[in-house]
């Protein structure tokens, strides 16, 4: 007998028998034996029927197919359906509408309250107002009003200069000179962040565009922080010396 064959003799005599495992079923300990997966503990390849399918878990121990969805839709938690996710679109810009309205005539303040806690920020966008005599455009949370408002701004009170303008103040001054009494299609940009904190004092940031009684068209960007702690429930848009609005509009939004 040659040194090959007793050496594949000793090979075969190693091998007394195959034990399936786990996600397999079969084995023997003599002769031919065969292995298979065991259907019930593997995924079959069959449970996906197109390109993107999904799969996921419906339950304890049981899986199912999700079908893609469409085109810029994204995966999002949802227990009210079978299989825990579902396809939707992304808000835009992960911004949600909570108050909008026009300013009445008959009125030189506005008030947004009860404002959802739900959110991480706020902007509130204010577009083509102006009042029937020259005003200062102002904002006020929570209805406080003392000098708890502490902001810093760049401003162009005239053509080709810039200035500063900051302090403490009873509102936060969103213009920083009477704007004019007529429509000129003023806007301001207001962001309050991390507004429903209770514990730490709140910071903002807005800019505006408009133009003032003196016919100069003004940019001003400024920051500040509300000197008093507590979510922010409530916003108040008011003139600074009572007159009344003759036209704009508003939107709050909530960003997640």
């Amino acid at each position: 007998m040659t040194k090959a064959r007793d050496n594949a003799d000793n090979w075969a005599a190693d091998i007394t028998g195959v034990t399936a495992g786990t996600g397999i079923t079969g084995g023997g300990t003599s002769g031919t034996v065969t292995v298979t997966l065991d259907g019930a503990a593997v995924i079959a390849p069959t449970i996906v029927d197109a390109k993107g399918d999904l799969i996921v878990a419906s339950a304890a121990d049981t899986v199912i197919r999700v079908p893609l969805g469409t085109n810029n839709h994204v995966l999002t938690a949802d227990s009210a359906t079978t299989s825990g996710v579902k396809w939707a679109a992304v808000s835009a810009g992960g911004m949600t509408l909570l108050s909008s309205g026009t300013f009445s005539t008959s009125t030189s303040t506005v008030t947004i309250s009860s404002i959802s806690g739900s959110y991480k920020d706020l902007r509130l966008v204010i577009r083509d107002y102006y009042f029937a005599s020259a005003s200062y455009l102002q904002l006020r949370l929570n209805g406080n009003t003392g000098n708890n408002y502490y902001a810093l701004g760049l401003w162009a009170p005239t053509a080709g200069n810039v200035a500063t303008n900051g302090g403490k103040n009873t509102a936060f001054l969103l213009t920083y000179d009477n704007a004019a009494a007529s429509n000129n299609r003023n806007k301001t940009v207001f962001n309050l962040f991390d507004y429903a904190n209770t514990t730490e004092l709140q910071i903002a940031d807005w800019k505006t565009i408009y133009q003032s009684n003196t016919n100069n068209e003004v940019f001003t960007s400024s920051s500040g922080s509300f000197l008093d702690n507590g979510a922010i429930t409530s916003i108040t848009i008011m003139s600074n010396n009572s007159s009344n609005f003759s036209g704009g509009s508003y939107e709050l939004y909530g960003i997640s």
